[in-house]
């Protein structure tokens, strides 16, 4: 038995939206998901279905929502569409590969390898900044009510960056985190300030074996 284990917390299943067409290649804002994408959500749908769940934070982009909403139906969760959990917007290079960025701007790749937490590609954001959005997200989290189950479906960098946070590790180490498509976190809460990380990048894609995760952590 853990310390935790008799203590009242809120409850978080912290997701990444399911695989994407054009995997490879830095996503736009509404990258449509793959067929196996649509598979992986059909198997998430069945083994989330009657577990019972206050609320479902999800990134407000198609790939994240599409997911969230399926979930939403089959637990009776609040579905919350949100902006400020959408992936670290990487401006002029979304929609291109590395091989591309690398030939198109090469200066600008040299920039982010040598300080990718402060860099900021043209018309896009740095993970700094990213960063500050997700902190005032997660004091949004500590103001629930004890005892509340939630969902968070968002993007893998926006995952690592709130999972750095959480265990105060320095953002220089998020890719150290694997968050792979539809890895499953779960995280507790305790006192408004103590996170416990139970569980990172679970990636079965088993219904009976997610069921059965999900029933040990509730």
């Amino acid at each position: 038995m853990s310390l935790t284990s008799s203590l009242k917390s809120i409850k978080i299943f912290l997701i990444r939206h399911p695989h994407i067409k054009n995997e490879g290649i830095i996503p736009y804002y509404d990258t449509p998901i793959s067929k196996k994408g649509k598979q992986q959500i059909k198997t998430w749908e069945d083994a989330f279905s009657g577990i019972d769940i206050d609320i479902i934070y999800s990134s407000d982009l198609i790939r994240c929502l599409y997911f969230a909403k399926a979930l939403s139906r089959v637990t009776g969760g609040k579905l919350l569409a949100r902006k400020d959990l959408r992936e670290v917007d990487q401006g002029i290079f979304c929609g291109h590969s590395f091989k591309e960025i690398q030939k198109k701007w090469p200066d600008k790749l040299e920039q982010r390898l040598k300080n990718f937490i402060e860099f900021c590609p043209p018309k896009g954001e740095s993970i700094l900044k990213a960063s500050i959005r997700i902190t005032n997200f997660l004091e949004e989290i500590k103001n629930l009510s004890i005892g509340s189950k939630i969902i968070i479906v968002t993007h893998g960098a926006i995952i690592r960056i709130m999972l750095s946070l959480i265990l105060k590790m320095p953002l220089s180490q998020i890719f150290s985190i694997e968050q792979d498509y539809c890895a499953l976190n779960i995280i507790e809460l305790f006192y408004d300030k103590i996170w416990v990380v139970k569980l990172l990048n679970y990636t079965s894609q088993d219904k009976k074996c997610i069921r059965s995760i999900m029933e040990h952590f509730l």
